[in-house]
């Protein structure tokens, strides 16, 4: 996720109607700067990553707001977060079945919102089923504010 990218969902958070303090976790950053970008604008921002070399490198830069783990398995309570953002390499590089994992982990951990930040070009159809098969539904109020390439969840 690029710094425009992270700026973009800042943006779109701010647009969120009656949501105010967000508490958010983004799966899978590959670059810990993109948690820093959130942090920067002032959210309430955690990064959730698998690879320990990635872990280590946001640590430093954002201390006590890297979770270590596996996104098919994410190591938070249920309904911890307001909004969860899985990061566009999360999504593309997994099966079908690790997708579904991940899929559900953010509808068990989500309060309110999960974004997906879809690779391009992509197949919206595919995500949609795979979303919707996870217990996610349509979110179109949130979908008219996301950035161009996000598509947007709600929790049960």
């Amino acid at each position: 996720m690029s710094n425009a990218e992270a700026q973009s969902i800042v943006a779109a958070i701010r647009r969120l109607p009656a949501l105010g303090t967000v508490r958010l976790l983004l799966v899978g950053p590959s670059e810990p700067d993109t948690l820093c970008e959130l942090l920067a604008a002032g959210l309430d921002a955690y990064g959730c990553v698998s690879d320990p070399d990635v872990a280590t490198a946001a640590a430093l830069l954002a201390p006590d707001r890297i979770l270590t783990g596996d996104a098919g398995a994410l190591p938070c309570p249920d309904r911890s977060f307001d909004l969860i953002i899985i990061a566009t390499g999360t999504i593309a590089e997994t099966t079908r079945l690790e997708r579904a994992a991940l899929l559900h982990e953010a509808a068990r951990v989500s309060r309110r919102r999960v974004w997906l930040s879809l690779p391009r070009p992509c197949s919206r159809d595919m995500w949609e089923e795979e979303a919707l098969d996870a217990g996610l539904r349509r979110d179109l109020q949130a979908l008219a504010i996301a950035p161009i390439n996000v598509d947007s969840y709600a929790g049960e």
